[in-house]
């Protein structure tokens, strides 16, 4: 119907048709007007001609996946969802490299979408299901090989779409850090499989790479936001001055253990 009558755009009201839809069944059956949505999403994917109803149609899937967490949370179902999103968010990309002359503000502005929408569907997650996200992302990363039968264009778009993944991971874990989960334990809440290959990319020799995965750790350790006022001021020499308090829970010593073990997968390596 809103394809018929061309009522994607603007989106305010498939958003609200499908609002109202989903407030008039049972919260459980949720995931289903969300299957039905990617369905669709996906027979719009690769049609020039409506690159702009895609993402509308994303925008109206982001919002069925707030409220479907919001009042389901998320089971193996929804995660099905993010795998597809994935799927989407790749397969979008590829369009965007391969359109001649390149269609790429469109695109963009889809793959922005489906960033929000993974980002806006974790914020109303436990910690284990947000961390189980960014470590799917991560699995889906593309690997930057330095073999010889690899051409420098083939090369630059796994590193552009490895950006882009990362940028996901990262859209998670800043909403991660805005839920001011100040309580949560290193030991118990980061998996070594999300942790673990975060780490190992610290010595990718794209700059790039290193700088967003460096701001991805600093959003998940970081859960006091110290960041802002150390980037604001200047470091005296009493740091007493920056009003930082230490504390001696049982949960900030696993976090003191947790900096020593990975501090040196941080460090830089030294010339030779």
């Amino acid at each position: 119907h809103l394809d018929n009558h061309m009522k994607w755009i603007p989106v305010d009201f498939s958003k609200y048709i499908l609002a109202e839809i989903m407030r008039s069944i049972k919260h459980h059956n949720g995931y289903l007007v969300i299957e039905l949505l990617l369905v669709h999403l996906e027979k719009h994917l690769e049609r020039q001609e409506t690159a702009d109803i895609k993402t509308s149609i994303m925008n109206v899937i982001q919002d069925c996946m707030v409220f479907a967490a919001a009042n389901t949370g998320a089971g193996s179902t929804m995660f099905t969802g993010i795998a597809r999103l994935l799927k989407f968010l790749k397969k979008s990309f590829q369009i965007e490299c391969e359109r001649t002359p390149p269609s790429s503000t469109e695109e963009q502005k889809f793959q922005t979408a489906v960033i929000n929408g993974i980002g806006n569907f974790a914020q109303n997650l436990p910690d284990f299901q947000m961390m189980e996200i960014m470590q799917f992302i991560i699995t889906s990363l593309p690997t930057l090989n330095q073999e010889r039968h690899e051409t420098p264009d083939s090369r630059n778009a796994n590193l552009k779409l490895q950006l882009l993944l990362l940028k996901t991971v990262q859209k998670v874990a800043a909403t991660y850090q805005l839920t001011h989960r100040r309580e949560t334990s290193t030991q118990t809440t980061f998996p070594h499989q999300l942790f673990d290959p975060l780490l190992k990319m610290m010595s990718s020799p794209e700059p790039e790479v290193r700088l967003i995965v460096i701001e991805i750790l600093q959003s998940l350790v970081d859960r006091r936001r110290y960041s802002d006022k150390l980037q604001k001021i200047k470091l005296p020499k009493d740091i007493s001055q920056l009003e930082l308090p230490t504390e001696t829970k049982s949960n900030r010593l696993f976090d003191i253990a947790f900096m020593k073990k990975v501090t040196p997968s941080l460090s830089p390596p030294r010339p030779e």
